[in-house]
């Protein structure tokens, strides 16, 4: 008896593998075109080219204060984390804003979004920026911030969208490196 329960599950597993596999083909197809995997890396001057968009990392600075624009007061980081900006240089021959994701990997591999909020942090940190084109007199630096445990070292920033349309970036991320 046990060794028949054996033998149709050794059947029945790789069927439905193959089954679920065969389904699955036209998600795998769509992430294959849209979800960011191919890194493009900065040429030798910093900047990193996709589609008529180029990004280079103007600044890398660690923060050990800001001062909050509305009450006028210093904000510290919590204890036991660094706070870091990047601002980010673009430049686009886009007519159509485009917005990217931006992510922090420190040289443990570990990875970090900006956040929304910082509890009691003065002004936005946003998680995504324009890659795109930029309004009438914008600056095409954006700054953004990341928290990170105290003594991490900020190694790579990657900046993407996963937009399906003719503003996003298919398959291609902007890679990169940070050296603090």
């Amino acid at each position: 008896m046990r060794a028949r329960r054996i033998a149709l599950a050794a059947a029945v597993v790789p069927a439905l593998a193959v089954a679920a596999w065969t389904v699955s083909g036209p998600d795998r197809a769509r992430w294959w075109s849209a979800e960011p995997h191919v890194a493009v890396a900065p040429d030798v001057e910093g900047w990193a080219r996709i589609d008529g968009t180029a990004v280079r990392v103007a600044a890398l600075d660690p923060v050990e204060q800001l001062v909050d624009d509305y009450s006028g007061e210093p904000w510290r980081p919590p204890a036991g984390y660094d706070l870091w900006r990047v601002d980010l240089d673009v430049r686009s021959d886009l007519t159509e804003a485009r917005y990217c994701e931006v992510r922090l990997l420190d040289g443990e591999g570990r990875v970090f979004t900006a956040p929304d909020r910082v509890p009691d942090l003065p002004g936005a940190a946003p998680s995504s920026v324009p890659c795109g084109a930029a309004e009438e007199g914008e600056t095409p630096h954006y700054e953004t911030w990341f928290l990170l445990p105290e003594g991490s070292a900020p190694a790579r920033l990657d900046v993407w969208t996963t937009r399906t349309d003719e503003l996003g970036l298919g398959p291609d991320f902007f890679a990169l490196p940070l050296h603090p």
